[in-house]
């Protein structure tokens, strides 16, 4: 009984302190970027996620439930969904002192779920200041809709503050190497907007986990084959470094 009421303690107050801390006001004289040797610097943060928790594939909800007492998990709709809107990213970053960040879509409906363009437009236009944007593509049916998606992303694209493109192949199941998707890196190239690839493992649910999927080294000819488009390696190859 004791054990229990500790964790019924222990939960009800780490829910108290993260509905608290995420609505704390942001201060009106916020100082952004951090001091080295006397020096100010600005800090961009990369990778950021918005979306909502119903969006979310199952068992990716398990997984980030997985550390919560199970008579709690009910909160995490609200903890983990505010965290994930333009305003719960906002705070964060202020934080952090973080001046921008770039915010992605996700398009990965077999291991997190999907986070649509438009979504994200919704989310980030009324901080084009601060938020940039980087859009997806559905990958699942692309033998099938593959050319209504390059025409979505390239319009999508036309959007000032949506600065470049993600793609996650381990989550998307889609090869570094596969020449069907070609097309979003020749409009990456085209419309000078980098494309930002998630590389190395994943421990999200259902994600591919052989090497041309998450070994950089598979992109090496597509990048060849695109030598006008800018890739960003996402986690700088995390885990393949070990065979490097």
């Amino acid at each position: 009984m004791s054990k229990f009421l500790s964790k019924l303690q222990l939960g009800a107050l780490a829910c108290f302190v993260m509905i608290f801390w995420n609505e704390q006001p942001l201060a009106e004289d916020q100082a952004y970027g951090l001091t080295i040797q006397d020096e100010s610097i600005d800090v961009i943060d990369m990778h950021l996620h918005t979306g909502t928790w119903d969006a979310l594939t199952e068992p990716y909800k398990e997984r980030y439930s997985e550390r919560v007492p199970k008579f709690l998990r009910f909160t995490m709709k609200y903890l983990l969904g505010s965290g994930l809107t333009s305003e719960g990213i906002l705070k964060q970053m202020d934080k952090a002192n973080i001046r921008r960040g770039g915010v992605f879509a996700v398009y990965s409906p077999d291991t997190t779920g999907i986070a649509s363009n438009q979504f994200l437009q919704q989310q980030i236009n009324d901080h084009p200041e601060r938020l940039l944007g980087f859009a997806s593509v559905r990958t699942d049916y692309w033998n099938i809709d593959g050319s209504e998606q390059l025409k979505e992303l390239e319009t999508v694209l036309g959007n000032s503050n949506m600065v470049g493109i993600k793609l996650a192949h381990a989550h998307q199941q889609m090869r570094f190497d596969d020449p069907r998707f070609d097309g979003v890196y020749e409009i990456a190239g085209r419309l000078e907007k980098p494309i930002y690839v998630h590389t190395g493992t994943s421990p999200n649910p259902y994600t591919r986990l052989e090497p041309p999927y998450v070994d950089p080294k598979y992109l090496e000819d597509t990048i060849q084959r695109h030598p006008d488009t800018q890739f960003i390696l996402g986690h700088s190859g995390y885990d393949s470094f070990k065979v490097a």
